[in-house]
């Protein structure tokens, strides 16, 4: 059990060391996925912080869950949640009442001798850990560059293509999964379908649910390319846009 918080204790520290002494503040990193969604990296500093607490908790280790739950309230990150950490810390630090006796179990409960050893005995692996962990990092933030420049590359491309496919029939939903053949990557396995197939709305739906099922970013093949990526969440978009208005008008 202690394998975990202590491994969740390494990678809020990478995490925290990647992000630097700025904690974050007005700092932006772009997601890996086909959103181009942004993250607060102040928001992914106070979870990496309170994972850490949350760690340094379970493994008992009040004092060092303590300050970092400090941290998080003087860095403006946790609110409540912060707050009630360090209470929790300083309760199992504070001097137990009348009903424990100084016993030597007492103690050595209040003193705790083996967290800091502990705790300088795993500093090597630790420095390590976060050294992979920022190469990893590195690593992944090459690759969404590479993906960047490519999307770059083609973005003239896709949006002529998905323009011959969707301009004047964006709210039709019948034309436009008529001839999603026209717009979809080369063998998608995706099968034309005729507006003769299209007259009943429940039969709509169902070519729908299959279309979405095709285009979803996250039912693509592993190894689609950047290209087929940019063309799939153009068209799961669309499609999601113009089925609202289908639904409404059809009262499904």
């Amino acid at each position: 059990m202690t394998g975990e918080p202590r491994q969740a204790v390494e990678d809020a520290d990478a995490a925290i060391t990647l992000i630097g002494p700025g904690k974050g503040e007005g700092e932006h990193v772009q997601l890996q996925d086909e959103s181009g969604e942004k993250r607060d990296m102040k928001d992914l500093f106070g979870k990496a912080l309170t994972r850490k607490a949350e760690a340094l908790e379970q493994m008992e280790k009040w004092a060092d869950a303590g300050a970092v739950w400090t941290i998080c309230i003087e860095s403006g990150v946790g609110g409540p949640t912060a707050l009630a950490g360090r209470q929790r810390c300083q309760k199992a630090l504070a001097p137990k009442p009348a009903s424990k006796p100084p016993t030597p179990a007492a103690r050595s409960r209040t003193t705790t001798p083996t967290a800091r050893p502990a705790t300088r005995r795993t500093a090597p692996s630790l420095l390590q850990k976060d050294s992979e962990a920022v190469e990893r990092l590195r690593a992944a933030n090459q690759a969404a560059a590479k993906a960047d420049d490519e999307k770059f590359a083609l973005v003239d491309k896709v949006d002529a293509r998905i323009a011959a496919w969707r301009d004047g029939k964006r709210d039709n939903l019948r034309a436009l999964l008529g001839s999603l053949d026209q717009v979809l990557w080369e063998n998608s396995g995706w099968k034309k379908v005729g507006l003769h197939e299209l007259v009943m709305a429940n039969k709509v739906k169902i070519v729908y649910m299959k279309a979405i099922s095709k285009t979803h970013p996250d039912k693509l093949p592993q190894d689609a390319n950047t290209e087929i990526r940019m063309i799939a969440g153009t068209v799961f978009a669309t499609l999601n846009e113009s089925w609202d208005k289908f639904k409404a008008e059809n009262g499904l």
